[in-house]
């Protein structure tokens, strides 16, 4: 019995450990950024410090009031969003699998009165890595083919 659990302690502790190199997010950066370049020519790509990159244009503050899942309304807060011919993007690109309660890949669009909210959230083939997006655009003058144009290019992206 001893002997058996020494001989699988042995062959776990000699079998290869996986490791992966990090995800260089340079190719998504040029594709999103050749995409915002189209419809907005002196677009650039802001990163924060905790990895985010994000571009806005024409944005303004808005008090939303989000429903919880029971349906309840929480308190109201502000945020940011596109003004009428704005636009809002955020992404990261992740070096691990996705953890959140959503399952991958999750595409949705909310409507939120007075933006649309579109969420994109992809893990890699490999669960390595996964891409977080949101994208804001308003229901008039809204870039609407720029947001699906973001959220192809984010759901097709394959890290090389």
């Amino acid at each position: 019995m001893r002997l058996s659990i020494l001989f699988a302690l042995v062959i776990f502790m000699a079998s290869p450990i996986r490791l992966t190199a990090e995800v260089n997010p340079d190719a998504l950066t040029a594709k999103v950024l050749a995409l915002l370049k189209k419809e907005f020519p002196d677009a650039q790509l802001k990163r924060s410090d905790d990895g985010k990159f994000s571009f806005s244009h024409k944005t303004r503050d808005f008090t939303m009031y989000r429903s919880e899942k029971t349906g309840e309304w929480q308190k109201s807060s502000n945020e940011i969003g596109p003004d009428r011919g704005g636009f809002v993007v955020q992404f990261a690109l992740t070096n691990r699998p996705w953890e959140g309660a959503a399952v991958v890949p999750y595409i949705e669009t909310q409507d939120l009165y007075v933006f649309q909210e579109s969420h994109v959230i992809k893990d890699s083939a490999d669960e390595h890595w996964h891409i977080w997006s949101i994208i804001l655009n308003p229901p008039v003058d809204g870039h609407e083919h720029l947001r699906a144009q973001l959220s192809a290019a984010f759901t097709t992206f394959d890290a090389p």
